[in-house]
């Protein structure tokens, strides 16, 4: 995770609605919000802090930052310039802490945008989210790194609709590994991309309103547990009957003014 230290909305990007330079998050509601989610994270999981930069106000949003498996890490090409800042930091910090991993910078073409559109569902399988800011180059670039090492993983493309609210596939999809299903909002996803969800498990639709509150933006914490930045009483009842009890909310409001809530903010290792 990254402390908010400069978290702000200052620039506005094509492919994310969110953003508007004069709706400015307020920044001690921010840090409250940031905060009392690290604190369940550490209760649960060790917690590694990547420092803050003046003048990166999205390296909160970590999970953008690349992918990991097993002794190798493969760096964000971000889409957009304004990001692309973030690198030379992601670059020094995860190659000390990762000291002894296999890392990769991917070929300038490639546009992959991490955890934000990879989602792993078991150890083998890996779904990736491409048609807004990852590109299906960048796609079979990290299909080609990984199964050249892990030859056994396989990886599916799931085709997004060109849309600017729901421009990563974790902010629209999250899976449950208990129950085999995922938590999506299929009006993100074109068909192509629905119907290769429908093969690898069940798939639990939620309407705009609940999309909108970024209830797919989740992280499922452990065998019972899932932080969601939002949840009904139907959400949380449907939670339940798919093996995860405990649902635990953090309120996200002044990161949805950037487009980001629980899982942007959380890379998982």
């Amino acid at each position: 995770m990254c402390p908010p230290l400069h978290f702000d909305v200052v620039y506005e990007l094509s492919t994310n609605q969110w953003m508007d330079k004069n709706r400015k998050p307020d920044k001690a509601l921010a840090n409250q919000q940031w905060t009392k989610l690290y604190e369940e994270c550490c209760k649960s999981a060790k917690v590694t802090l990547m420092p803050s930069c003046p003048g990166l106000p999205d390296l909160i949003f970590v999970a953008n930052a690349g992918l990991r498996y097993r002794d190798a890490f493969i760096f964000s090409h971000f889409f957009h310039e304004e990001r692309r800042k973030e690198f030379l930091h992601h670059f020094d910090f995860f190659g000390k802490l990762l000291k002894g991993h296999t890392t990769y910078v991917l070929p300038e073409n490639c546009y992959f945008e991490g955890q934000g559109d990879a989602v792993w569902l078991d150890d083998k399988r890996l779904v990736i989210g491409y048609g807004i800011r990852t590109n299906f180059s960048g796609v079979k670039a990290v299909e080609t790194l990984l199964k050249k090492h892990y030859p056994e993983i396989e990886v599916y493309p799931i085709a997004m609709r060109p849309q600017s609210t729901f421009y990563h596939l974790d902010t629209c999809l999250c899976y449950l590994p208990k129950a085999k299903a995922f938590l999506a909002y299929p009006e993100a996803l074109l068909r192509e991309g629905m119907e290769t969800l429908s093969q690898l498990g069940k798939i639990c639709p939620v309407i705009r309103q609940e999309a909108d509150e970024f209830v797919c933006n989740s992280v499922v914490i452990n065998e019972e547990t899932i932080f969601m930045p939002w949840a009904s009483q139907s959400i949380k009842n449907l939670m339940k009957e798919f093996g995860y009890p405990n649902v635990q909310t953090f309120p996200m409001s002044e990161f949805l003014k950037s487009g980001g809530a629980v899982k942007c903010l959380i890379l998982e290792m």
